[in-house]
């Protein structure tokens, strides 16, 4: 990984931290940075935990970290700010939280891709992580390849739909 990925992922890592402290959060613990390969993309995963007080909700503390830098850009307000001025159209569903809440811990992963069905077709909303020193037609490729990852789900799940109704 190169240096500017990992500030990024550092800086990316630092907010969450903050967010987290101004939510009251306790014990808050920062694994080490790894990648983890889904499909044909590598992506960055650090794991945090910490200890919520009981006064909060998980979605309270979701909701303000959302939208995470690395969907907004960062700093937040500023990026949210760039992206709204920039897009003529309504994000729609482009990101989120995703994973398992239970009573008493909740395991969340910022969703970066994922895509809208209709009886016949599908819209599909992924992008890239553009910076100043981003080269457009690298990051057309890598969107490109993010979305062969979706489509290959989405076609993996039709064939599972598919082979069920046989029976």
């Amino acid at each position: 990984m190169n240096g500017r990925k990992k500030n990024w992922k550092n800086k990316v890592t630092d907010y969450i931290k903050n967010i987290l402290l101004s939510n009251e959060l306790e014990n808050i613990a920062i694994g080490k940075l790894n990648t983890v390969n889904a499909g044909n993309i590598d992506h960055l995963k650090t794991i945090i935990t910490a200890t919520m007080p009981k006064d909060k909700s998980i979605l309270e503390i979701a909701k303000s970290l959302h939208p995470t830098p690395a969907v907004g850009g960062f700093p937040k307000a500023e990026g949210v700010g760039i992206i709204n001025n920039c897009e003529k159209y309504n994000r729609s569903y482009y990101t989120g939280f995703l994973g398992l809440i239970g009573p008493y811990n909740a395991d969340l992963f910022v969703n970066i891709r994922c895509a809208q069905f209709f009886e016949k077709a599908a819209y599909l909303y992924l992008g890239a992580g553009i910076t100043a020193a981003s080269i457009p037609e690298k990051e057309w490729i890598e969107t490109e390849n993010k979305s062969k990852g979706l489509i290959s789900a989405i076609d993996y799940s039709q064939s599972m739909l598919n082979s069920t109704r046989r029976f």
